[in-house]
């Protein structure tokens, strides 16, 4: 066997925080393990980003964060209670196993967190999270991870493809040594997918430039079951420009600590156009936010009341200068760095430019409570999966990839030791090395590089944060006209740009496919799916999960006793649902 063929127990695929959790495991359980990284291994991917440098919200039920000496946490809070509010949050389209997995599994990892070290910033009163950098909990992952002799890692390798065995199983996958231009094909037992979300769908988006679907595309190949896509999550108060800036939710962290407001290009609140004084009390004071304030900019972008970058205004204007020394000792990351820069920026120009960006994916690849998907061997978690937080996540991520990470490793190498060793069936293998390898063959095909920007130009029109039936059809026939063959400028394989342009087009047009098919089918609004032709909140007909498999979509009923008969107002249910929260009170919804 050369160095262009491995073999290990597991691979686990992504170096995120699921990623190094379920390495972590898969060695504890005595596998070997391959850990593939896109970029720098602990150092690429979403988890880098959780709380942009500030700290990342890491959840776990308030008594169990108060036995763990956390002051401020609520000891009279339980596992229970926080699992009825998920369901809530979620509109009551959450897969009811992997919430009770998330709740009960939480205290465990999150005290295994912090006794290894990992940096705490913050508390929340009275609440359910602590803050801790994404770096931090990356840099403890790592550690634990590196200190087992039975892991091999390759970085700055992207996944093409998961091969299957004979049997319709995943077998290993074919990989990509992005600098040497290698393909590399790995013989596994089981195979781990933790590649996060699907940023690169939109072509504005808070995300790395590396998130693109690779994990959701392979699996869709593979034949396995997809849950809730249609569910996309957009994070408001992104700054739109200048470009340096582009992309960063400083303003969107500023804002739900209560600092700063929104206004239009002429100068006005434009909340209240679009909210009822309910809903702007929940986009101002709660963790709905991001569903309620992206809503409203949206809005106002259709009334032609945005900037010529797209975005409104976010400003700190009316800041007192002892409001403004607070802010700055509260959060001292605002006195150096690019957020010095950007508060300078702001400053001068009286703003910030922001809008509602592609931010978190809360459907993905349908999984059980073990992290197994349809796929015989094949595992996935974090972001990539979906059902935890059905149609709003409003728990943190960091707590999901943590749980869900520690899980599918542990069942992936019970799976792969107790199988044996798997073969890749050989003529997949060359099919799918044929399908890679294709851009260097064609002459007079297109740029890859601009293939890749009109597939999320594509999906960003169609399926942005309201969709209509018009748009998405459109959308799919203009998706299905971009498989177009691309031809590669560069025709070394070593650091080809264009052939990792080509590979993130294809994996791009399958996520947003998927994403356009499961909007179609859920003909209603809920959580973060909006659509302006079907503007109720169906319980009688839609309290269902769209399950997207082999290219088509099923709906398949949920039993949720909790959720309500009948069609309702959108806003009005999304009222209803918040006062049955068990931390209601924070803010009167009149």
């Amino acid at each position: 066997m050369n160095n262009n063929e491995l073999s290990c127990n597991v691979l686990v695929v992504g170096s995120g925080g699921a990623g190094l959790r379920a390495a972590c495991e898969a060695c504890a359980q005595g596998a070997s393990v391959i850990l593939v990284s896109k970029g720098r291994v602990n150092r690429s991917g979403a988890t880098l980003l959780a709380g942009a440098n500030v700290s990342a919200d890491v959840m776990c039920d308030g008594a169990s964060l108060w036995r763990m000496g956390v002051a401020s946490a609520d000891p009279t809070d339980s596992p229970e209670r926080w699992a009825s509010d998920i369901l809530c949050e979620g509109f009551f389209l959450n897969r009811t196993d992997l919430v009770e997995q998330y709740v009960s599994q939480a205290p465990a990892r999150v005290e295994e967190l912090l006794k290894a070290g990992a940096n705490v910033t913050a508390a929340d009163e009275g609440g359910r999270q602590i803050g801790v950098p994404g770096s931090s909990i990356l840099d403890v992952l790592f550690r634990k991870a590196s200190a087992s002799d039975r892991l091999t890692v390759l970085q700055d390798t992207t996944l093409c493809g998961i091969l299957p065995a004979a049997d319709g199983s995943a077998a290993g996958a074919l990989l990509l040594d992005i600098p040497g231009g290698r393909l590399i094909s790995v013989r596994a037992g089981a195979v781990v997918l933790a590649t996060g979300g699907m940023h690169g769908c939109y072509t504005f988006n808070s995300g790395t430039t590396g998130l693109c679907g690779e994990g959701h595309a392979a699996a869709m190949r593979m034949g396995a079951r997809m849950s809730l896509m249609e569910m996309v999550t957009f994070c408001p108060d992104v700054i739109c420009a200048p470009s340096r800036f582009r992309g960063s939710i400083l303003p969107y962290i500023l804002q739900c600590m209560g600092y700063g407001h929104l206004e239009n290009r002429l100068g006005e609140d434009f909340l209240s156009k679009y909210l009822s004084p309910g809903a702007v009390e929940l986009a101002l004071g709660s963790e709905w936010n991001k569903l309620l304030l992206s809503y409203a900019m949206y809005r106002e972008a259709q009334a032609g009341l945005c900037d010529e970058h797209g975005g409104v205004r976010f400003s700190l204007r009316g800041l007192t200068p002892a409001r403004r020394a607070e802010l700055e000792e509260t959060l001292p990351q605002l006195r150096r760095g690019i957020y010095a820069e950007l508060m300078a920026l702001h400053d001068r120009q009286g703003g910030l430019s922001v809008s509602a960006a592609g931010h978190y994916f809360d459907g993905g690849i349908a999984v059980s409570a073990d992290m197994a998907t349809s796929v015989p061997g094949l595992f996935a978690a974090g972001e990539c999966t979906g059902g935890l937080f059905g149609a709003n996540r409003v728990a943190a991520a960091t707590t999901q990839m943590l749980v869900q990470g520690a899980q599918a490793g542990q069942s992936a190498a019970r799976f792969a030791l107790s199988a044996g060793p798997r073969t890749p069936d050989p003529a997949a293998l060359e099919q799918l090395r044929a399908e890679v390898l294709a851009p260097f063959s064609c002459t007079g095909g297109e740029s890859p590089r601009r293939l890749r920007s009109e597939v999320s130009e594509i999906i960003s029109r169609s399926a942005g944060i309201v969709r209509c039936e018009r748009d998405m059809l459109l959308g799919l026939q203009q998706l299905a006209q971009t498989d177009r063959p691309v031809t590669l400028s560069q025709k070394e394989r070593a650091a080809n740009r264009g052939w990792l342009d080509y590979l993130e087009a294809r994996s791009l047009r399958a996520c947003g496919e998927a994403i356009l098919r499961c909007s179609l089918a859920r003909r209603e609004s809920r959580g973060v799916f909006m659509r302006s032709d079907y503007p109720m909140t169906d319980n009688d007909g839609f309290l269902c999960e769209t399950v997207l498999q082999n290219g088509k979509v099923s709906l398949h009923g949920i039993t949720q006793p909790a959720a309500e008969p009948g069609r309702f107002d959108y806003f009005d249910y999304l009222e209803r649902v918040f006062l049955r929260l068990s931390y209601a009170p924070e803010v009167t919804v009149q």
